[in-house]
């Protein structure tokens, strides 16, 4: 009876093998991404940063990489995105995370907060469609939020000449 049981219990490893060793190749995988995308942060090669850490965050989802994804879309000026990534790596961090890191990454993204550019966007007529940068825009009550910079703006309505201007 012994025996049986330890060959049900060597079948049942051997059946979890592949599993784990996927598993585990999907974990080394994000980490060997987590590292390449930390080098490049720290070389300031802010897109190939991305890269590697949005390839890092799907495979092994950490608040570490969230966080290293956010700096890498900070340096890219994408500050909406890096905000939320802040805001979800403030939301769950590392254990261990020390109290004043986590209120000097709070006051960071208090600084991107304030330089997200916030624009009342009234259009007529009502079906109009905006575009801004060439993706359908996103007005939440009136507001447009944009990272600083040039924008691209087109705008679309039945029946008018379509517009583009560049708003700085």
């Amino acid at each position: 009876h012994g025996a049986t049981t330890h060959a049900q219990t060597r079948d049942a490893t051997r059946a979890a093998a592949p599993d784990a060793a996927v598993e585990t190749s999907s974990e080394a995988l994000g980490r060997a991404a987590l590292d390449q995308g930390i080098l490049a942060l720290q070389a300031r090669r802010f897109s190939d940063a991305e890269t590697a850490l949005r390839e890092a965050l799907a495979l092994r989802p950490t608040p570490l990489t969230r966080y290293n994804l956010a700096l890498a879309l900070r340096g890219l000026g994408r500050y909406i995105e890096a905000v939320a990534l802040f805001d979800a790596y403030l939301a769950a961090p590392e254990d261990g995370a020390s109290p004043a890191r986590l209120q000097a990454i709070r006051a960071e993204v208090d600084g991107l907060r304030r330089a997200v550019v916030r624009l009342t966007v009234r259009l007529h007529p009502a079906d109009a469609t905006l575009r801004v940068d060439g993706h359908t825009a996103h007005v939440e009550e009136g507001v447009l939020s944009l990272d600083p910079g040039t924008h691209a703006f087109d705008i679309e309505a039945p029946g008018f000449e379509p517009e583009r201007r560049d708003l700085t």
